[in-house]
């Protein structure tokens, strides 16, 4: 994050898609993933947040979006029902609705629904 708040311009968008904490399928159960991120992962770079964690950095939070289910077909050796897109789609609506409904969601709804499988970000740099 340091190199990037370097090399980028004022205002520059960084994009940032990874997998969220909490989808066993796609985060815990890939070796090849070291890292997993929540809803608030990026906000500890902001200016403000400096005194406390040392990161010389003010790269803000514009966009943050949960997704629930990203494709179908075969992951691991095992096939991947695939359910209802109008589930899929109103899981993802309701979700991300505001960001309470985005916490609400991360902390409680995602062991009734299973976890978001991704999380979506767009930063932006300020300098």
């Amino acid at each position: 994050m340091h190199e990037l708040y370097r090399i980028g311009k004022d205002g520059a968008t960084i994009y940032v898609r990874c997998p969220h904490a909490s989808c066993c399928t796609t985060t815990w159960a890939d070796p090849t993933h070291k890292r997993f991120f929540v809803k608030h992962s990026f906000l500890h770079f902001r200016g403000d947040s400096n005194e406390v964690y040392g990161f010389k950095t003010n790269i803000l939070v514009d966009k943050i979006r949960l997704h629930y289910y990203l494709y179908e077909g075969v992951r691991h050796g095992v096939k991947l029902q695939r359910m209802p897109l109008w589930i899929n789609s109103a899981i993802n609506k309701i979700a991300n609705f505001s960001s309470l409904t985005q916490d609400i969601f991360e902390r409680i709804f995602v062991y009734w629904v299973g976890g978001f499988e991704e999380v979506y970000y767009e930063l932006k740099i300020k300098k």
